[in-house]
């Protein structure tokens, strides 16, 4: 409708107003307006843009059928190649003449004869008194649609011109014709031609090679796994464009090939968060790494990228294509008489292979081997060394980053030359120093602010937010996945009381003077602070916990912390509405109470009747079974819950809006003793998600 409604509106109209003409009078004036409208269905025949269309779904085919063949090593990949090439080469010239048939047909009906006489007025047969004017539409397109054939082919054809306007459009189809016929036989000349040369080269090579493993005794088992590797090179079609494969490099200076160089480089280093802030630390540092450092390696199907317990002296990016990692399982048991399986996985594009060997010295654990043609950045160790040892603010950052990151590498113990526990990109960063986490967080922010987010945040979560980057209780650090451009980073620590019936502590809400009573549902935890710009460890963290917290429980022996496990979370902050990691680690405690404390009461007890009237189901603990624990700086309402998945059930927007109607409850929660209320605030923060 947006392409041809104009056109088809202005033809309607026309045809519209000839016919009420005729119907009005009779006269001259309004016959030659009634011949108007079908002159000017000519116009139709302008849209030979349907035929680039079909040009445009020909190759759209081509591509798919090239993608299904693709990778397959099949021998018959170029023959299934040039039959769709045929065959839609055949369609175009079809459709070609469709169109063509169509406008002698229209030309034949619509235009004006010299001679009285036009094509239609011929004889169907000498034998007959039929003429195409009589004969049926379907014999009238055939007939024109083989005359359109005939001008391109040596055929003869049905129909002859009868004036001077069918004589010129005959002459110009002939003219197409002997251009088009000409190029569509050299093209399959041409196609056929370049397949039996490319055959005929492989079988020499192929023979070359079967006469070198003949003569030097090869055994069968080799021999067959050399012809099938150098087979399916041959085969494999490139689907990228490698800088080896332009052949105009060679024609440019030095000074462009190498910005060239550095601006395909730069586009790859990029994507690691790392480099970004190296980028935007000091632009021409990251010149030089790209120079100095950064290279690419052009990987066919079966290439070893590295070998299994070769040194590691490089990082890889895939920037094109499919690999191939694998791994015997054994390198990673503990058990010496485990067997040897091999694991394979597949890296795709964007996948960093061999990061540690950046940082530290290192040896490759597996074998890695392209699936497909493959384009490979390679970031060499020494390389980056040369690009930053004169550069001082540089050169500490990235020291401070490597000492950070081995220390991660040897706290996992797990060689890997994919992925390493606990060495993404935030944990590293949060484990650097003070100063540095800040530069960080500041360059993070930067790029956060250019979003608008500033805009949608309030001035006091913004003075909060920079009062944890200044302190270091929390960093902001560049994304390295999905649409996030920035991500917070909290380190926290939990305790997962268990008692004797094996229930578990749980937090429902907290309470703080300025913020209100507000919505939690997590273990009993706190944020690990920072005392002399030094982030405190876990362990330390927990203990701070337990003489704040956990004082007012009566147990029967002394707490007693087990060792410290990971559960990260990654939930959205209602604060600042930004994805925050929280770097949590556990320590379990079991406890055995000698007595249990004391439950919460409200004021007035017909208010307690109509809660419990309102939400008779409700999945919340009951009233009397809540209790208060003291916290630095809040109060938190807990209790003995069933599970952690009973938590996370709290933390969905239902589970959230129960515990904040059990909030506006408890803001008229009172001390039973004196009688004063707990929590004088009529504030209650409402969030689908959690922030401790």
């Amino acid at each position: 409708m947006r392409h041809h409604f104009l056109m088809d509106l202005i033809i309607a109209l026309c045809d519209w107003a000839g016919f009420i003409a005729t119907r009005m009078d009779g006269s001259t004036y309004f016959r030659a307006l009634t011949k108007f409208p079908r002159f000017l269905k000519l116009l139709r025949l302008l849209r030979v843009s349907s035929f680039l269309r079909m040009s445009k779904l020909s190759s759209r085919i081509q591509n798919h059928v090239q993608s299904i063949t693709f990778g397959h090593g099949s021998a018959f990949s170029e023959a299934v190649d040039f039959v769709v090439s045929t065959l839609a080469l055949m369609a175009s010239i079809v459709w070609a003449n469709h169109l063509s048939g169509c406008a002698f047909y229209a030309i034949g009906t619509l235009a004006d004869s010299d001679t009285g006489v036009h094509w239609l007025d011929a004889r169907v047969d000498p034998m007959t008194s039929m003429t195409y004017w009589e004969a049926p539409v379907r014999l009238q397109y055939l007939a024109c649609l083989q005359w359109s054939f005939a001008q391109m082919s040596p055929g003869a054809p049905l129909l002859k011109p009868a004036n001077s306007s069918e004589v010129l459009f005959n002459l110009g189809v002939l003219i197409c014709g002997v251009v088009i016929f000409g190029s569509v036989v050299s093209t399959i000349t041409a196609t056929m031609m370049h397949m039996r040369k490319t055959r005929s080269e492989r079988r020499r090579i192929l023979d070359e090679l079967n006469n070198f493993l003949a003569q030097r005794r090869i055994s069968q088992d080799i021999a067959m796994q050399a012809r099938e590797q150098v087979h399916v090179k041959m085969l494999k079609k490139k689907q990228r464009i490698f800088l080896q494969d332009v052949s105009a490099m060679s024609l440019l200076s030095h000074t462009v090939l190498s910005q060239v160089h550095e601006e395909t480089c730069r586009v790859h280093l990029l994507g690691h968060p790392l480099f970004r802030t190296v980028w935007r630390m000091h632009d021409r540092i990251m010149r030089k790494i790209c120079i100095k450092s950064a290279s690419f390696q052009v990987l066919m199907p079966h290439d070893e990228l590295f070998l299994e317990n070769r040194p590691s002296e490089a990082a890889y990016q895939v920037a094109g294509g499919m690999l191939c990692y694998s791994q015997d399982t054994d390198h990673t048991s503990m058990s010496i008489s485990a067997r040897r399986t091999e694991k394979n996985q597949i890296v795709v594009e964007k996948t960093w292979l061999c990061w540690c060997s950046l940082w530290c010295h290192a040896i490759h654990v597996g074998t890695c081997k392209a699936v497909e043609s493959a384009e490979v950045l390679k970031v060499d160790a020494d390389g980056l060394t040369q690009a930053v040892r004169f550069h001082g603010p540089i050169r500490a950052f990235l020291h401070d980053y490597a000492a950070s990151y081995l220390q991660q590498v040897l706290v996992a113990g797990t060689p890997h030359d994919l992925e390493i526990p606990f060495t993404e990109h935030r944990e590293i960063v949060w484990r650097m120093g003070h100063q540095h986490k800040q530069t960080i967080s500041k360059i993070a922010l930067e790029a956060l602010l250019v979003s608008q987010w500033r805009l949608r945040l309030q001035s006091k979560a913004w003075a909060t937010l920079h009062s944890e980057i200044r302190l270091g209780s929390s960093i902001l650090v560049e994304s390295c996945e999905g649409a996030e451009i920035v991500e917070r980073v909290v380190a926290v620590t939990a305790l997962r009381l268990t008692r004797d019936d094996g229930r578990v502590l749980g937090c429902l809400l907290r309470f703080a003077r300025d913020e209100g009573i507000f919505p939690f549902a997590q273990y009993l935890g706190t944020k690990q602070q920072v005392i002399d710009y030094r982030l405190e460890e876990p362990r330390e963290a927990a203990e701070r916990l337990v003489q704040q917290s956990l004082g007012q429980l009566r147990c029967v022996r002394p707490l007693l912390m087990s060792e410290p496990r990971r559960e990260d979370i990654v939930e959205r902050s209602g604060r600042f509405g930004l994805r925050t990691h929280y770097l949590r680690t556990v320590f379990d405690i079991e406890v055995e109470l000698s007595e249990e404390l004391p439950g919460l009461t409200v004021a007035g007890g017909r208010r307690m009747h109509d809660w419990r009237q309102r939400h008779a189901k409700s999945v919340l603990p009951r009233l009397e079974e809540c209790f208060l624990l003291e916290g630095s700086g809040f109060l938190q309402v807990c209790a003995w819950v069933a599970d952690n998945e009973y938590l996370a059930s709290l933390r969905t927007k239902t589970g959230v809006q129960a515990l904040s109607r059990f909030a506006e409850l408890l803001n008229f929660a009172v001390d039973p003793e004196t009688g004063r209320k707990l929590f004088e605030t009529q504030r209650v923060r409402f969030s689908n998600f959690i922030e401790p």
